[in-house]
């Protein structure tokens, strides 16, 4: 599981699209619900089913939240971006 943390723009797009090319199961997160709507859109039309999350890289609440559901859900992260 590879972690995007950004702003989503091109560069962070393209290391999602590079890496679920290669079969590494992406999470993108970002604080702006429409980038994250406009990185699902590009990467579908790749046939690539991202998985996304709502994060605030600044609120240690919020972290602590995507923490707990990365290991509820995935079990662990392999990288962080």
């Amino acid at each position: 599981l590879a972690l995007i943390i950004g702003r989503l723009y091109e560069l962070e797009e393209e290391i999602a699209y590079q890496l679920a090319k290669k079969g590494i199961c992406v999470l993108v997160s970002s604080n702006k619900e429409n980038r994250l709507e406009r990185v699902e859109k590009k990467l579908n039309e790749e046939g690539i089913v991202p998985n996304f999350i709502i994060l605030d890289a600044i609120d240690p609440e919020t972290i602590d939240q995507v923490i707990g559901q990365i290991d509820k859900q995935f079990g662990k992260l392999d990288l962080l971006i």
